[in-house]
């Protein structure tokens, strides 16, 4: 299958750029474009994160300020093209994503995984949690995504 134009692949929502899920807990982390009417990204926050909770029927919830600021919270900044961000997950600052709209016009998120540029679709953490649910051990990171040239299915595994 051929990406279309450079297009990234359809989503469950207009703005859902990715999510991430883990061991030992059903609910999802997800990330989601924050635009304006006229497809521009709100400079001071780009990206919407909140749980998608699985025990409470798919009900948003924001993140709490350590989930914000130690886990899965993002930095970004401008790229330096227009209406373009690069962002890092706080929890993760050795890998950049790109957040930009795709030459269809939606939102989108690009990593390099394997060599080649890929739309990110989904992460997940295999973990194991600590006593008091401080600081878990992470196993690896699995990244899923879809190769922007071709349409095929990226990945890459981690080890922290």
């Amino acid at each position: 299958m051929i990406a279309q134009e450079n297009c990234a692949p359809f989503s469950e929502s207009a703005t859902r750029l990715f999510y991430i899920q883990r061991t030992g807990n059903s609910d999802t982390i997800v990330y989601d474009a924050n635009t304006a009417n006229n497809g521009q990204f709100q400079k001071n926050n780009p990206v919407i994160i909140y749980w998608k909770r699985s025990d409470k029927n798919g009900q948003k919830e924001g993140l709490n300020y350590l989930q914000r600021t130690r886990a899965y919270g993002i930095k970004h900044h401008p790229s330096g093209h227009a209406n373009e961000y690069l962002f890092h997950l706080i929890a993760y600052p050795q890998r950049n994503f790109l957040l930009k709209n795709d030459d269809c016009g939606h939102p989108a998120v690009l990593l390099t995984l394997a060599g080649k540029e890929a739309y990110v679709k989904r992460i997940f953490i295999a973990l194991e949690p600590t006593r008091f649910g401080l600081i878990p051990t992470i196993h690896y990171i699995e990244i899923f995504g879809v190769n922007v040239q071709t349409g095929e299915a990226a990945y890459e595994k981690l080890k922290p």
